[in-house]
């Protein structure tokens, strides 16, 4: 009795032999996980500690993207940088990853702004900091292969960033008369009696003013994290990404055009009109104030793809080869004659 149930127990289970070359499918799935799952757990747990130190810049800038409504695109930002490097899991290379003390000295450099930035109160530097300090603790942990990884989400996080407020103020004016000349003179091409004094647009017997809110800098800033978003998961060359991400000015600029062109042909020739329950003129300053600004970032990624689909069919691909190429089968074919043949004369 107790013979059969070994004999069952044998039959059951069979021992089975890895031949040389053969990997158990255990270490396969061991190598798998140490692969992907190790090195994500690990950017995790750096994300974490990060956060805890740079909790009080990450609570200022969360601020902004509430209260300013040209940094709300920040929520938005951290997920797109994740999903960046969800994509490129195809590239992680572990084995080659190994830690760096100049990691150490990167993120030495990422803390020593932070505390001289809370000293000085220079809050902008501050959040820089941060950066850097992920940029060195990747470093630390992974070397300068790991930061190749992962360096284009990192990268992508400087658009979470508030500007400080000398740029921002400087940027400002500048957009404002941008935008002023540019929708009167659109207004003037379609028919409409407008023209300019300041940065107010008299079009008939209305007035509209470009005040700083309304610069078309929200814009500029969502735009520019759009163009650099597309140009990073497109598999093209370095140029082409590069004018991708230098299409956001004029992209913002006329977005913002339509935004004030629109409303001044709203005032002219809706004034009298009920729409949706509201007046034209309430229409008008409902959609210039608060609908506009996400209205128009469905006409930017038009305008983007738009684009896109130029420059692809504008440009003629071709494929890459040698210098050379065919010369070598050119010559080969070639035979050296002598002198006295190509006279006609025998060889003796």
């Amino acid at each position: 009795m107790f013979s059969g149930l070994g004999n069952l127990k044998t039959n059951a289970a069979p021992n089975h032999r890895l031949t040389q070359g053969e990997t158990h499918p255990l270490q396969m799935l061991e190598s798998s996980a140490s692969r992907h799952i190790i090195p994500c757990g690990k950017l995790l747990l750096l994300i974490s500690g990060l956060a805890w130190m740079y909790w009080t810049d990450l609570v200022s800038m969360q601020t902004q993207w509430e209260a300013n409504p040209q940094y709300s695109h920040g929520y938005l930002v951290p997920v797109f940088a994740l999903a960046l490097l969800f994509m490129r899991h195809d590239r992680l290379e572990p084995t080659k990853w190994r830690a760096s003390w100049s990691g150490v000295l990167l993120l030495s450099l990422g803390l020593g702004l932070k505390l001289f930035s809370t000293y000085f109160y220079i809050e902008s530097l501050g959040h820089l900091s941060l950066l850097i300090s992920i940029a060195g603790a990747t470093v630390a942990l992974w070397g300068l292969d790991g930061l190749k990884w992962a360096f284009p989400g990192i990268a992508f996080l400087v658009f979470m960033l508030p500007l400080p407020h000398s740029m921002e103020g400087a940027l400002q004016g500048p957009l404002r008369s941008v935008g002023t000349n540019v929708s009167t003179f659109f207004l003037q091409t379609i028919g409409l009696p407008a023209y300019s004094e300041g940065h107010v647009i008299i079009v008939g017997e209305h007035f509209i003013g470009v005040a700083e809110a309304c610069s078309g800098l929200r814009m500029l800033m969502v735009f520019f994290a759009l163009s650099t978003a597309v140009a990073m998961v497109l598999s093209e060359s370095w140029l082409f990404r590069l004018g991708i991400i230098a299409s956001a000015v004029p992209i913002a600029i006329i977005a913002n055009m339509f935004r004030i062109a629109s409303t001044g042909a709203i005032y002219v020739y809706m004034s009298d009109t009920t729409i949706w329950g509201m007046k034209g003129t309430e229409f008008a300053h409902t959609l210039f104030h608060d609908w506009a600004g996400w209205l128009m970032i469905p006409v930017a990624l038009m305008l983007l793809w738009l684009e896109i689909w130029i420059l692809e069919h504008s440009v003629i691909r071709v494929p890459d080869r040698p210098v050379s190429a065919g010369i070598g089968t050119h010559f080969a074919e070639e035979q050296v004659i002598p002198a006295n043949q190509k006279q006609g004369s025998t060889p003796s």
